[in-house]
């Protein structure tokens, strides 16, 4: 019996020891695989490999009105590579250093950035797109470059612009020093003579380019024609445009002759700035006169609406109403709405009656916004209905208002009052001359004479 018990506790003493063994060379096992002494899993904690985050791009991908300044960040000790092309950055790629700027018009630039940190894995690209729009960009001309140079518009040079009117895929424009009226093809970008010849003063009718014209100053199209206040001629001219070209007549005035005489013939004005149409008639901004003219398309005659033919401000029925050089004219639902320039004020004249009110700014000029005499302008030139509002180009303040009629409130569109310059972009950041004249609208377009920096400017 003492034998059997001996023999069983040798054999779990065996068992024992293979067991301790086993478990030992499983252990070393382990340590061997792993690189590294066994630990219990309970105690063990799991560390992520460090990785270089994307950039930031700022601001976000969209449309712009104007100039940005593009920035990229990223982590601390990260160098930055980007392209401006689309294409994927990589270690050769540019270095950021500053921010990058996209300023052109139209233009359309993905930026894309990668950062990088020596033996450290990168999170990835980071990629936006940018599409400058103007709200405010040259259409021709060369800024500060006067000239006669027709061919493509932003090559071709104007000299002392003086307005634009608009059809179609057609500007047409009085350039007043050139003593022409051109045309911008919107379509092809070209700008070519339409009448007149350049540098040539006269006022002989005939064949477009047989015509002479005298410092012309406003135009207004009308279908197939095209009507000209013919400043220092003292006329308003007929362009009638044919498949083939066209011809130049005198509707109305008496060429070298000043005066202010009515009637069907022998009419006279003075010096006769801005002119706009109706069905029947244009109406003329008379301006050394100091009254609002009318003449009828069909012959020619020519009838005094308003004011008494002497410098002042009244307002009143008819010819009881007086003006302070009157600059330009514009229709709207039944009214002529006038730059009353030298009395910083913008007139109105209903056509069922011929009364005359007055319906924004006062006697001292200024730049306020507001509504009705609140306002002020700074000899305010050129006027337009646009989408129902009226814009007007306040010269002296080298900005753009806008009236809402309704409630004669008075707002700055583009520009800054008392800033004058060059600068297309945002309605805040164009700039514009001291010389902003006539205005032209097709209804979702603004097209402003630029007189002094000798450019057509477009707001959309």
């Amino acid at each position: 019996m003492e034998r059997q018990t001996r023999l069983f506790q040798i054999r779990w003493l065996l068992i024992a020891f293979v067991a301790g063994v086993f478990t030992t060379a499983c252990s070393d096992y382990d340590t061997f695989l792993l690189g590294t002494d066994r630990v219990d899993s309970s105690n063990s904690s799991s560390s992520e490999p460090e990785v270089v985050a994307k950039p930031v791009i700022s601001p976000a991908s969209g449309t712009y009105s104007g100039q940005i300044e593009i920035t990229i960040t990223a982590s601390p000790g990260a160098e930055i590579h980007y392209t401006t092309d689309g294409s994927e950055p990589n270690e050769t790629s540019g270095v950021y250093t500053s921010p990058v700027t996209v300023s052109e018009n139209h233009s359309a630039v993905t930026i894309k950035a990668i950062a990088l940190k020596s033996g450290v894995e990168s999170n990835g690209i980071s990629e936006a797109a940018y599409e400058i729009i103007y709200e405010v960009y040259t259409v021709a001309g060369k800024a500060n470059e006067a000239g006669s140079t027709n061919g493509n518009a932003l090559e071709a040079t104007f000299n002392q612009p003086n307005d634009v009117a608009v059809a179609g895929n057609f500007v047409y424009v009085a350039d007043r020093n050139n003593h022409v009226i051109r045309k911008i093809d919107l379509q092809s970008n070209l700008v070519t003579v339409l009448a007149g010849s350049s540098g040539t003063t006269g006022s002989q009718d005939g064949n477009l380019l047989d015509a002479r014209f005298n410092k012309p100053h406003s135009i207004v199209v009308d279908g197939s024609v095209i009507y000209v206040s013919d400043t220092y001629n003292h006329t308003i001219r007929k362009i009638e445009l044919t498949e083939t070209g066209g011809t130049v007549s005198t509707l109305a005035g008496s060429a070298g002759t000043e005066g202010s005489t009515d009637g069907t013939t022998g009419t006279s004005f003075k010096f006769p700035r801005g002119i706009a149409v109706d069905n029947a008639y244009i109406y003329v901004a008379d301006r050394e006169n100091h009254t609002i003219r009318r003449v009828q398309k069909s012959d020619g005659a020519v009838v005094t609406l308003a004011g008494s033919g002497t410098a002042g401000y009244q307002d009143g029925n008819g010819t009881t109403a007086k003006f302070n050089s009157p600059n330009d004219i514009a229709v709207l639902d039944g009214s002529l709405f006038i730059m009353d320039t030298y009395n910083h004020r913008i007139r109105k004249l209903q056509l069922s009656d011929n009364t005359v009110t007055t319906l924004a700014g006062q006697s001292t000029k200024g730049s306020a916004d507001g509504s009705g005499s609140l306002a002020q302008f700074n000899f305010p030139y050129g006027i337009v209905a646009h989408a129902g509002d009226l814009i007007v180009a306040d010269t002296a303040n080298s900005t753009l208002r806008r009236i809402v009629v309704s409630s004669a409130e008075v707002t700055t569109l583009a520009g800054l009052a008392g800033t004058s310059g060059y600068a297309d972009g945002s309605y805040s950041e164009a700039r514009f001359s001291t010389e902003i004249q006539g205005l032209a609208s097709d209804g979702t377009i603004l097209y402003v004479a630029d007189s002094d920096s000798h450019i057509i400017r477009a707001i959309r």
